[in-house]
């Protein structure tokens, strides 16, 4: 039984809670821009939090199932909604308005080889998911088999931010950078999986002798004096130095933050 993917959209990749532990041979975690929303599309599907599922950005794919029973999904875009297809039937998710990132879950979830514990898609390394890489047209994606009991629409109400996008932050760096940092509005200027530039007013940080390991959430400052703010793709050693990080609660925010959206840093409390 499986999935066959028309139109595949700009990026769908197969995602998990991705693959912990392997930072030390330079592989990033990953896994789903935005975990909780991921965890809600499961559980409305039926299946565990953290089953593989599809994530696309900005504009969801066109699918086909080719089995020959019903398939039951659930897909997170703007709101959560559960979907039945009958075979031969077409999904369309259409395009996101608010939300950067969106997902689809099948019951019994997306089932493809296991590497280094995950499912997930490395882009960077590429492997995991479906060969590595994005999803194709043409593509077909074998679907595991269902549980038999259909859960109740997930609950999600993480609110939509009508202002600036607030992170809090932990500071790694002292002196006036930091100050501005916190004092200022930052503006997405490009993003992917692996992080966001910002724009703003320039900072400056002593450039580092030795590259360092970094997290996901650490936030970069350039050559230029701008910050780029790593996100679930991340490389495991930088060369910028590190003014701050964003604490690992508010990393599904920040995957959801937009181009030419405004960011605020307010310091974590301990």
């Amino acid at each position: 039984m499986a999935l066959e993917v028309l139109d595949p959209g700009p990026s769908t990749t197969v995602q998990d809670f991705g693959r912990p532990g392997h930072g030390a041979y330079g592989v990033a975690e990953g896994g789903a821009m935005d975990r909780e929303l991921l965890a809600a599309v499961n559980r409305a599907a039926g299946n565990r939090p953290g089953a593989a599922a599809l994530e696309f950005a900005l504009k969801g794919p066109q699918l086909r199932w080719q089995g020959s029973g019903r398939l039951r999904l659930a897909i997170g875009a703007d709101e959560i909604r559960q979907v039945t297809l009958g075979p031969g039937e077409k999904l369309d998710c259409g395009a996101l308005r608010r939300r950067a990132y969106g997902y689809i879950a099948v019951a019994g979830s997306i089932e493809v080889p296991i590497v280094m514990g995950s499912r997930s898609t490395c882009l960077a390394g590429g492997f995991g998911g479906l060969q590595g890489r994005a999803l194709q047209a043409g593509d077909s994606l074998t679907v595991a088999p269902a549980p038999k009991a259909l859960a109740p629409p997930a609950t999600f109400s993480r609110p939509y931010a009508d202002g600036p996008v607030v992170l809090r932050v932990l500071r790694v760096s002292r002196g006036s950078a930091w100050r501005r940092l916190l004092a200022a509005e930052w503006r997405v200027a490009t993003g992917n999986r692996v992080g966001l530039r910002l724009d703003g007013e320039p900072l400056h940080l002593a450039p580092l002798r030795l590259s360092q390991g970094v997290p996901p959430g650490a936030l970069q400052v350039t050559g230029s004096g701008q910050p780029i703010l790593l996100l679930r793709d991340h490389p495991t050693v930088g060369g910028y130095p590190a003014l701050a990080v964003v604490v690992s609660a508010d990393l599904d925010v920040a995957s959801q933050v937009r181009l030419g959206a405004l960011i605020e840093f307010r310091e974590a409390i301990a």
